[in-house]
């Protein structure tokens, strides 16, 4: 499912995490995983994350099915939008928010980010 910023679901935290990929960046495919395991990993309410998916529209992201699983999707075109928003320069990338929607901590790695706090 594709979303725009007034489609977008939050569970009973709000949108917590919000993570970028590229469909043109090699090292995306394999931060997947260890994206969807610390979202598993820390409890996180699949309508609190927002996983933005960056890319030409006939280039779809293999990866895509995956982030789905635990996050709400969003495809925009290479500096999209949100990437723009969030000034992100690299990718993949990862800004963990808090309550307010204050970015807490963000960096390329999942695994380096801290534990969400509570709402």
């Amino acid at each position: 499912m594709t979303t725009t910023e007034e489609q977008l679901q939050t569970g009973p935290a709000g949108l917590r995490l919000i993570a970028f990929f590229s469909s043109s960046c090699s090292i995306c495919p394999k931060r997947v995983p260890s994206f969807t395991d610390y979202v598993l990993a820390n409890g996180i309410h699949r309508n609190d994350v927002l996983a933005v998916v960056l890319g030409a529209a006939d280039e779809p992201a293999p990866y895509l099915d995956q982030l789905r699983t635990v996050a709400q999707t969003r495809l925009e075109p290479e500096n999209g939008e949100l990437a723009r928003a969030f000034k992100v320069s690299g990718y993949p990338a990862f800004c963990l928010l808090d309550p307010d929607g204050a970015v807490l901590a963000s960096g390329y790695d999942p695994a380096a980010l801290p534990a969400p706090v509570a709402a």
